[in-house]
């Protein structure tokens, strides 16, 4: 082996990886429609706890996949939002009003997750 060829193991890691990445990305529109309702619940200020929760979960699922499969910039996007509607949520009333102003910190998220709903 001369240093930096890749050895089998390791093609075949890369192979998972952009099989993986293709099933993410083939399904990522559904979540992104999903997405894009809740955001427009929550902008409308008709979004509730309920809301927001689905939201985190959502994001939380995407920033752990993403990242992992080498959409560095969708993955970290999702974290950062996560962080924000965690802070939100901890600091919500149980059966409080979301603020419709929240959606102006998932702006810079879904600008990104449109872009990879729709493909390259």
């Amino acid at each position: 082996m001369t240093p930096g060829s890749k050895t089998a193991p390791a093609l075949n890691m890369s192979g998972a990886l952009d099989r993986l990445r293709a099933r993410f990305l083939d399904a990522y529109p559904a979540q992104h429609a999903e997405l894009e309702r809740l955001f427009r619940l929550i902008r409308a200020g008709q979004g509730d706890r309920a809301c927001l929760v689905e939201f985190t979960r959502i994001l939380h699922r995407i920033g752990g996949t993403a990242g992992t499969i080498g959409l560095s910039a969708l993955g970290k996007a999702a974290q950062e939002g996560e962080a924000r509607l965690l802070r939100h949520l901890d600091a919500l009333p149980p059966n409080g009003p979301v603020d419709p102003a929240l959606a102006d910190l998932l702006c810079g998220f879904m600008t990104i997750s449109a872009n990879h709903a729709t493909g390259p």
